[in-house]
């Protein structure tokens, strides 16, 4: 009886994770028809499958707490998924955080995600604060 619950109760949360992607993107939508681009950008999408199975994972706890439940980790073999940021979580917790946001709940690190939109708006972004530190560079040489 226990496994039939858990088999349902599974569909509910991916069925819930694509409504709330789907509230994210309609959100998007109407921030971007308002003129309203910066607040639709503080929206990042979810992290792509992809990136999520690709990251690393351990399963000692090696002291510390989750950033995201604040549980501590507990040294019996605990599934733990670590980001390249290096910060670690439970690996439910962190699995559930990404299907809604790309970015590291403590230093906001992206990962990468399956919108093309915003993963061009990104390589602008850096495109221009390269173009920034470059022009910097060659005013500081020049009045340095």
């Amino acid at each position: 009886m226990a496994s039939y619950f858990d088999e349902h109760a599974q569909d509910e949360d991916e069925e819930r994770w694509e409504e709330e992607e789907s509230l994210i993107r309609l959100a998007r939508l109407i921030l971007r028809g308002l003129g309203l681009e910066s607040a639709a950008a503080q929206l990042p999408p979810p992290a792509s499958q992809a990136a999520i199975l690709a990251l690393r994972k351990r399963s000692e706890g090696k002291g510390g707490s989750c950033p995201v439940c604040l549980a501590a980790f507990a040294d019996d073999g605990e599934d733990i998924t670590v980001l390249p940021c290096n910060h670690s979580y439970h690996t439910a917790c962190i699995s559930t955080w990404l299907h809604k946001t790309c970015s590291c709940p403590v230093c906001r690190f992206e990962l990468p995600t399956d919108d093309v939109e915003y993963e061009e708006t990104k390589k602008e972004k850096e495109r221009e604060r390269q173009r920034e530190h470059t022009r910097q560079c060659l005013h500081d040489s020049m009045y340095g």
